[in-house]
């Protein structure tokens, strides 16, 4: 069972607070690993996420059954050069959108086309 499926009492987290706010105050805060019981990513975890993403439907079936985020696992996929279950099924890649330009910018290009053209 993991720390999110518990959940915890007042007492326990002040307790958590307590015992390790000060080494987190020194390292500038962060997750406490031995806490949340958070494991390495190892290469027999690797190589499973890759052969899963051959066969899966998403990213997050992918990640339910390794037990790693989402994010993990896309990083894993994106680092291996290997398709996203949606990329691979419809071979469009997201990412992020195309530069958009605002109503300010299209009239500025009008204009300077209109410039030209006289």
């Amino acid at each position: 069972m993991s720390l999110y499926d518990q959940e915890p009492s007042a007492r326990a987290l002040l307790s958590l607070i307590e015992r390790n706010a000060p080494r987190m105050m020194r390292a500038g805060g962060g997750a406490l690993r031995q806490e949340m019981n958070i494991r390495d990513l190892t290469e027999a975890d690797r190589e499973k996420i890759i052969k899963l993403s051959a066969t899966a439907p998403t990213i997050p079936a992918i990640a339910s059954v390794v037990g790693f985020s989402a994010v993990t696992v896309r990083k894993v996929l994106r680092v291996a050069h290997v398709p996203t279950p949606y990329q691979r099924d419809t071979g469009i890649m997201k990412g992020p959108g195309a530069a958009r330009r605002g109503p300010r910018t299209v009239k500025i290009l009008a204009l300077k086309h209109c410039i030209k053209s006289t």
